[in-house]
């Protein structure tokens, strides 16, 4: 009987938690009256943009891209590019202590957050004041920059990211292993490891590893559960992690403990040093794999996971990044047509060839020869097919829009903390660290009043 009534207790708070998870979801803040701002700048207006991007070599040289080619329309305009680490508190960091910036790079998963932070303005009165055409890119892309996912737009997507794995051909012929094509499956993969990790390619014979990936990437957890059936965050905002859930983790988690990779909480990659056969990553990667790898590399779309799971789909991790305007910009409407360049029909193509990204205008990368298909040296035309292919669902980073963002450092702290628990000691139990991340995560939420 106790037990029976510690039970309805444990249930009742756990409704309790997740009815304020939900019940306490922000509108999207004010940024005020704009039908001021005029977006007619002069192309010789004299001023500085400071920009914000992610501290990674393909986004510079993407940004330093947009930056050259601006420069030819507005002259006298000077870059402050600021590479920045740790990116989402290192911003909120920057920008409460008073540093402005005018463009600020933002992925999908941010959004909502940053827009609450007050670090991103609404851009629905430039789009609407400019005539920028939102239907001219993929809905699904332009979803990603908007609150929620579903409401005002904050940052525009200029680029189509979905995971991919990257193959060392040179490691595939040195043990034999045939090269897999984009229509395989787990089990493929899984097949796969095993025949290159009985071939010889393993850290304790040659120091190599069958595979490499960031595991605690949570768009890529995401797609690897869902496509098991499994369920992570429910509608009323409480944590789910089901047993479908825990099977997708446990498939993981076996990777390692099979011996094909080794699991790090920092980015580094033994790929571009040719020591590693397999490396799931996104299209801008492609271009400094090819510059170390040349010939040697290929790539195929991520394996389809198949579960007999009522309702369960074949997904694959995707998103995108773009920019937004920074909320305390002194220069909001050069701000924009910076952005706007980038989105432009110009931009698109110059970073398209640039080979860094899948267009996120329809027009550029559905084009017959597309340029963004031939821009990767080694990677021909139909080996792009992976970055588009269309044998799995795309999930997007959703996981997190049934909550306020004032929840969201807390969930997504207690799923990093369970993910590089299950992955660095393969000894734990999957269920056990599920179960020490529901009570972080209620325990959070608890303590938040």
């Amino acid at each position: 009987m106790k037990k029976t009534v510690l039970k309805i207790v444990s249930l009742l708070l756990c409704l309790m938690i997740g009815l304020v998870a939900f019940a306490c979801q922000p509108t999207p803040p004010d940024d005020g009256n704009l039908d001021e701002i005029d977006l007619n700048v002069d192309p010789q207006i004299e001023a500085e943009l400071r920009i914000a991007v992610k501290n990674d070599k393909a986004e510079i040289d993407a940004m330093q891209k947009v930056m050259d080619a601006f420069q030819e329309l507005y002259p006298n305009v000077t870059y402050d590019l600021v590479p920045i680490t740790d990116y989402e508190a290192t911003i909120m960091g920057d920008v409460a202590s008073g540093l402005v910036y005018d463009v600020m790079w933002a992925a999908d998963a941010y959004v909502t957050l940053f827009a609450d932070e007050d670090l991103l303005m609404n851009l629905d009165t430039f789009i609407e004041k400019s005539g920028f055409d939102k239907t001219l890119y993929y809905d699904s892309l332009i979803r990603l920059g908007q609150y929620k996912h579903s409401g005002s737009q904050y940052f525009l997507p200029r680029d189509y990211s979905k995971i991919v794995v990257y193959l060392n051909k040179k490691i595939f012929n040195q043990y034999g292993v045939a090269l897999p094509e984009n229509d395989w499956t787990w089990e493929d993969y899984k097949e796969t490891c095993r025949a290159l990790y009985d071939g010889g390619c393993n850290y304790q014979t040659n120091a190599q590893y069958v595979m490499e990936a960031e595991f605690d990437w949570r768009i890529q957890m995401y797609g690897i559960t869902s496509s098991f059936g499994g369920a992570f965050i429910g509608e009323d905002g409480s944590p789910v992690l089901d047993d479908n859930f825990q099977k997708g983790l446990t498939e993981m988690q076996d990777l390692i403990k099979n011996g094909y990779a080794k699991f790090s909480k920092t980015e580094q990659s033994n790929f571009t040093s040719g020591r590693v056969a397999m490396r799931w990553q996104v299209r801008p990667a492609g271009v400094s794999y090819s510059a170390t790898l040349g010939d040697d590399l290929a790539v195929v779309a991520f394996p389809t996971i198949e579960s007999d799971v009522a309702g369960a789909v074949p997904s694959c991790g995707t998103g995108t990044t773009g920019y937004g305007i920074g909320k305390n910009s002194e220069n909001k409407a050069l701000a924009w047509k910076f952005i706007e360049y980038m989105m432009s029909a110009d931009g698109q193509e110059m970073l398209s060839q640039s080979g860094l990204i899948v267009p996120s205008l329809k027009s550029i990368a559905e084009a017959e020869n597309a340029s963004w298909r031939n821009a990767i040296e080694g990677l021909d035309d139909d080996a792009c097919d992976a970055f588009i292919y269309e044998g799995t669902t795309d999930v997007i980073p959703d996981y997190y829009d049934t909550l306020s963002s004032v929840y969201m450092s807390g969930y997504d702290s207690a799923v990093v903390n369970m993910l590089h628990s299950i992955f660095s000691d393969t000894s734990k139990s999957v269920r056990g660290a599920v179960n020490t991340c529901k009570l972080e995560i209620n325990t959070f939420i608890s303590q938040q009043g």
